[in-house]
């Protein structure tokens, strides 16, 4: 799919380490004051590995926002039998607000009309900048469920759409 400059295609495992760049530098932001540093830091240095997005790659879908030959941002979700789950959608915290996480969000509402309409997705709770661009887009929040990250506390809020 392109758009002008911009342009959304499947990540290979040439883009694990912008893949990997995105996904820490969208985490500290997207966190940062929700969840303790330490901890934080803990979830990053274990779960953005190049080791473990090479497995995310070959193992789900994750689609690429480019501009030109930089790589913005990503959506990483997984078609399941009746619905479609995004994991994340990032975007460099200096590129956001600039449609490049709408326009990969458009990309997987496309694909999900053929895995059964629904979209689920769940945030942080504290995400206030997630939990407003989902809202923005359509998304309803179902409820919010105790978890924990690395056994710290935290309140996920499960959020779904129906796709047209």
């Amino acid at each position: 799919m392109k758009s002008g400059g911009l342009m959304i295609r499947k990540a290979t495992e040439n883009d694990v380490e912008a893949v990997k760049l995105i996904g820490i530098l969208s985490t500290q932001q997207a966190y940062e004051g929700i969840i303790p540093e330490d901890v934080l830091n803990d979830a990053i240095t274990e779960s953005i590995t190049t080791e473990r997005m090479l497995e995310q790659i070959n193992n789900r879908t994750i689609m690429l926002a480019t501009e030109g030959e930089m790589v913005v941002g990503f959506a990483m979700y997984e078609h399941k039998q009746d619905h479609t789950h995004i994991d994340v959608i990032y975007v460099l915290p200096h590129m956001q607000n600039q449609g490049y996480g709408k326009k990969l969000l458009d990309f997987v509402e496309t694909e999900a009309k053929d895995h059964g309409k629904l979209i689920t997705l769940d945030i942080e709770n504290g995400n206030v900048k997630g939990e407003e661009f989902y809202l923005s887009q359509g998304f309803e929040i179902v409820e919010y469920r105790p978890d924990t990250l690395f056994e710290y506390p935290i309140k996920r809020i499960i959020m779904k759409k129906v796709c047209n």
